[in-house]
């Protein structure tokens, strides 16, 4: 004899369509569209694989120096750009300035191992949004929120 099994209630089921997902109290969600910008594969592989398993997350693209960020920003549209200060061709905080001018709406979270005060207060100066620590080689790290 079978014995049928009820299903999920259409209030619990959690379906995606592109980048809208319909969550279980039936509110729509956009998903947090990522570009994810540093010059070490490695470390753009760990963040990504990380911040993949976040479902409110969606990394949409990667950038190994500054001139690809700028590109793949205005390309993908995304709505943060995770950064590394140091890039090379352009550094991360010029490119932050240059985002600020040319896409305002994209927001740009920035990474660093350095603790260099110069890199906070103009950082601080330019009104970026949050600078989380990133650990350095020499097994120092730094943080400020701005």
């Amino acid at each position: 004899m079978m014995v049928p099994v009820p299903g999920p209630k259409k209030s619990e089921s959690l379906r995606e369509a592109g980048d809208v997902q319909l969550t279980r109290d039936k509110k729509l969600q956009k998903r947090i569209r990522l570009l994810l910008a540093d010059d070490h594969p490695v470390v753009r592989r760990g963040i990504g694989s990380c911040l993949a398993r976040n479902a409110a997350l969606e990394i949409v693209g990667e950038a190994g120096d500054g001139r690809e960020t700028l590109r793949k920003a205005k390309e993908l549209s995304p709505d943060i750009v995770l950064m590394d200060i140091e890039m090379p061709h352009i550094n991360g905080l010029t490119v932050t300035e240059l985002l600020r001018k040319d896409a305002p709406k994209i927001k740009v979270l920035v990474l660093s191992m350095h603790s260099n005060t110069e890199y906070v207060v103009r950082m601080l100066l330019r009104r970026n949004w949050s600078r989380p620590s990133k650990p350095s080689t020499r097994g120092r790290h730094s943080s400020a929120a701005m």
